[in-house]
């Protein structure tokens, strides 16, 4: 009968090297165990090893499919031409542009993206993405984190010849039927607006529907960033009756941002520090220029 000092001392062996069920009996019957007792002390070590193993790799696959890995995408909108427009897997515009100079200086392998701003939204909010072109609001510095400022947009108002009227505060609006795009926040003016219920709000799918809206009798005011506007008046659906009141609605700031979730504070910084030094190098400024000069009109 095989000495029991050294049979515990091979099953702890065994059971630090996780080997299988076949080993035991092998160690089992090299020694010629034939007792009931050591048979049914293999059995549990058997056992607890299989217990143990199981509750290991079920712990390794739950952490690993639990893990939340760095967002590998940022979203822009698919139709705020020119600062964010294109396809899914071809995006285009300035944001756009401006985001990738610093992604490439930064060798970063993030892709950008163009989408509905709606889903765009959606996807930051869960940590699954990140957004370029946002604007700051109280409410978004909760749950986001920010970059400095990629570029600012001034908005305006835009109505028709016939329903002109002078804008010099937001109590102007009180009334009237304004478009919104679906999904968007223009800032922290224009939202205390809409939550007193200053103007009646009709939501439009994007800018050029607005003015679609707009030139129809629809509505009587959107708000447009002014390169925008120019771009999309420019063509021949639209006719000379829609102009723009001289005094802008307010100064928005875009961002790249992401969700505090998706914890790209330090990837941010580093954004930051690339992109600063891409406007000293007036990089930054090139690009901006390049779409100024294709406006028919600033």
């Amino acid at each position: 009968m095989i000495d029991t000092h050294f049979f515990w001392i091979t099953s702890f062996k065994i059971i630090k090297k996780s080997v299988s069920s076949l080993q035991l009996i092998r160690v089992i019957t090299v020694f010629r165990v034939e007792t009931t007792e050591v048979r049914l002390f293999a059995i549990r070590i058997h056992n607890l090893v299989s217990i143990l193993s199981f509750l290991y790799f079920s712990y390794t696959f739950m952490s690993l499919a639990c893990a939340k890995s760095d967002p590998e995408i940022v979203y822009i909108d698919n139709s705020y031409a020119p600062y964010m427009y294109g396809e899914v897997d071809y995006p285009l515009g300035l944001y756009k542009d401006l985001i990738q100079a610093s992604f490439n200086r930064m060798e970063s392998n993030i892709k950008i993206k163009a989408v509905p701003w709606k889903r765009a939204i959606k996807e930051v909010q869960k940590g699954r993405a990140g957004i370029a072109g946002l604007y700051k609001t109280k409410s978004r510095l909760k749950k986001h984190d920010f970059s400095i400022p990629i570029h600012s947009e001034k908005l305006f108002i835009y109505t028709t010849i016939k329903n002109t009227f002078t804008f010099n505060t937001m109590e102007d609006l009180r009334g009237k039927n304004v478009g919104l795009n679906l999904g968007w926040s223009y800032g922290d003016k224009i939202e205390f607006a809409r939550k007193t219920r200053l103007f009646r709000i009709f939501e439009v799918r994007d800018n050029k529907h607005g003015l679609l809206m707009l030139s129809r009798g629809r509505v009587e005011a959107v708000f447009i960033d002014r390169l925008s506007a120019t771009m999309i008046l420019s063509t021949s659906i639209f006719n000379d009756q829609i102009i723009s009141l001289p005094t802008p609605v307010t100064v928005n700031p875009a961002f790249l941002a992401f969700s505090k979730s998706s914890k790209m504070r330090g990837f941010l910084d580093q954004f930051n520090k690339t992109f600063i030094e891409l406007k000293l190098e007036g990089k930054i400024d090139d690009i901006i220029n390049s779409y100024l000069n294709q406006s028919p009109s600033n």
